[in-house]
């Protein structure tokens, strides 16, 4: 997402947007479009660049091409020409790490209302310069819920099946699935039809927004499929659920846990 610009130079040919790769308490990357706005070339100086936290502590960066196993060595100048830009994705070297498993860029953590600032080195043909260019941090969506396990307890009607019972006992236990915004979007299980089931709500359920209507479809006995079709009303840690099965009326609990 893209967050304000609180300071930039007033006479720097140059213009900075960054996108910045936030969830919750942490930063995860930085990406920036520099735009040369001048009349003649501009060569970004990285080893004299650094990334400014909140609390003032100056980082080395690195950018898009270095590798990482590299990122201690000098690195090689960006040209940009009059009127073009580049896309550079940038991190702090200290923040990069080997592991047992691989490279990985260890978060930033972050807090709404902070200030981090990217201090941008750059030559043309009257010397060096060095400019600022901070941005504040918004407020930051909170990461997903963890999975929630549901235990959903119902029954469908039968009123066609004359040797069967009138009542099918139809149970369900699924995991959860939540959108970056928090909201309830459908789950994944296995019933006790010896198969699996799917659902998507309609509706995004949030703790404000305790109902949704939904679709879902699964299979029993391994691989006979199946749809359905219903509401489904929140109360804590307790559901009502209701809807077809197939053309068979169904309702029933879920509980929560």
């Amino acid at each position: 997402m893209k967050w304000p610009v609180v300071e930039k130079p007033s006479n720097s040919p140059l213009q900075i947007e960054g996108l910045f790769a936030a969830e919750g308490r942490f930063l995860r990357g930085i990406e920036l479009t520099i735009t040369n706005q001048g009349s003649e070339t501009i060569v970004l100086i990285w080893d004299e660049c650094s990334l400014v936290l909140p609390n003032r502590e100056s980082l080395k960066i690195i950018h898009t091409g270095v590798k990482y196993i590299e990122k201690e060595k000098p690195q090689a100048s960006t040209p940009i020409p009059p009127k073009t830009f580049v896309k550079e994705a940038i991190w702090p070297i200290d923040h990069i790490t080997w592991t047992s498993s691989g490279w990985i860029e260890r978060p930033l953590e972050i807090r709404t209302g902070d200030k981090i600032s990217l201090h941008l080195a750059w030559r043309d043909s009257k010397g060096k310069h060095y400019a600022f260019w901070t941005w504040e941090i918004p407020l930051l969506p909170k990461p997903p819920p963890p999975p929630e396990v549901w235990l959903s307890i119902s029954g469908i009607v039968n009123f066609l099946v004359p040797d069967a019972p009138p009542v099918i006992p139809w149970l369900v236990l699924s995991w959860t699935n939540y959108n970056k915004e928090g909201g309830l979007i459908g789950y994944v299980g296995i019933n006790v039809g010896l198969g699996v089931s799917f659902r998507t709500f309609l509706g995004k359920l949030t703790q404000t927004n305790n109902f949704s209507t939904y679709w879902g479809w699964g299979t029993v006995l391994f691989f006979l499929p199946y749809i359905e079709f219903g509401f489904i009303y929140q109360t804590g840690w307790l559901a009502i659920d209701a809807g077809l099965w197939w053309i068979y009326p169904r309702v029933g609990l879920v509980i929560e846990f």
